[in-house]
């Protein structure tokens, strides 16, 4: 595992951050596969860049901003591919009429990664919320995001449903 890649795959983790909270969406070209599957939970799932896009455009444009945290990357390389885990805390800011403006959401992301000409892509991501603040005229304009369910990393790895764990277990 060469360095270097992991520092990439932990910037394109980043980029992600970056893209959706300047709503630079062309920037998902740099972070995802155009045949991204990606699974936010509750029901919010997509197989292809362009539907991902556009409901990320869709479900952001009500807020007045949104500030993405991501931190505790892990990163496994092997040849073209990569597994990686990263902890988030998503903020969503909307000015509502009772004076609340904030929700927030606590999770991980769990991705695998794959080497392409143009550099590291995500092809896969699971995001999964362990705790979330919920101002329901806050969220009410977000695609799906589970604020009532809500998932252990401890848990979901006893259960074997964490990609990197997996991985690395296994190596």
């Amino acid at each position: 595992m060469k360095s270097d890649d992991v520092i990439e795959v932990i910037g394109v983790i980043n980029r992600y951050a970056l893209a959706v909270d300047t709503r630079r969406w062309e920037l998902f070209d740099r972070v995802f596969t155009p045949n991204v599957e990606a699974d936010y939970g509750g029901g919010a799932r997509w197989s292809d860049l362009e539907s991902l896009r556009g409901d990320f455009a869709a479900s952001h444009a009500n807020f007045e901003a949104t500030q993405h945290i991501t931190t505790n990357h892990q990163v496994l390389v092997e040849g073209d591919g990569s597994n990686a885990i990263s902890y988030v805390q998503a903020r969503f800011i909307r000015l509502a009429p009772d004076g609340g403006s904030i929700t927030e959401m606590y999770g991980w992301y769990d991705d695998h990664l794959t080497r392409t000409v143009a550099g590291w892509r995500i092809d896969q991501r699971v995001w999964r919320g362990v705790w979330s603040t919920d101002h329901p005229l806050v969220s009410q304009t977000m695609f799906g995001a589970p604020v009532t369910e809500s998932y252990s990393l401890s848990g979901e790895a006893a259960s074997g449903n964490i990609m990197y764990l997996d991985k690395i277990e296994n190596s």
